[in-house]
């Protein structure tokens, strides 16, 4: 599929771009729905700057759709991509990342197939229980600004991180 039709078919789609050092981990989706989320923006990074937040779903990254594809094929399209230089300059300049998230609902992104990877880790109930105070608070959340809690230097965090396929950029 054409980034232009995706971007069609979802037009509630949010561009992104962040310059490096970007400041961002990201995390795989379950392995039956692919693709992947922001899972940490670091406090006052260029990507919290360039609107990233916790929870996007990453689905264009530098002009390729990475919805549903495997993990590390994602990430493969999401490593920096560097900018051609003069053979003399030590230093690469690293071209900024184009991105393209959804901020929503996971299963209306991905259907069925998302809605049986949230039965299978048993989120399905909590879900049907959601009322339309908890549509109003989703509202309220989406128009709040974000509050980071200091949570340690984040190398700490990271390798407590280590059990998972965490990424960071």
């Amino acid at each position: 599929m054409d980034p232009r039709e995706l971007r069609r078919a979802l037009p509630t789609l949010i561009k992104a771009e962040v310059e490096a050092p970007w400041g961002f981990a990201v995390d795989a989706n379950p392995p039956e729905v692919g693709g992947m989320f922001v899972a940490y923006v670091v406090e006052n990074s260029k990507a919290e700057k360039a609107g990233l937040m916790p929870g996007d779903q990453i689905v264009v990254a530098n002009n390729s759709i990475v919805l549903g594809l495997p993990f590390e094929r994602c990430l493969g399209l999401l490593r920096a991509r560097q900018r051609p230089t003069a053979l003399q300059q030590e230093q690469q300049q690293l071209l900024p990342l184009q991105l393209e998230v959804y901020r929503g609902p996971f299963p209306v992104l991905y259907g069925v197939p998302a809605f049986a990877a949230l039965q299978r880790l048993g989120a399905v109930k909590e879900l049907l229980s959601i009322g339309s105070d908890a549509e109003q608070q989703y509202i309220q959340q989406q128009q709040t600004p974000a509050v980071h809690t200091p949570a340690g230097r984040l190398t700490t965090l990271l390798q407590a991180a280590g059990t998972r396929n965490s990424e960071f950029f």
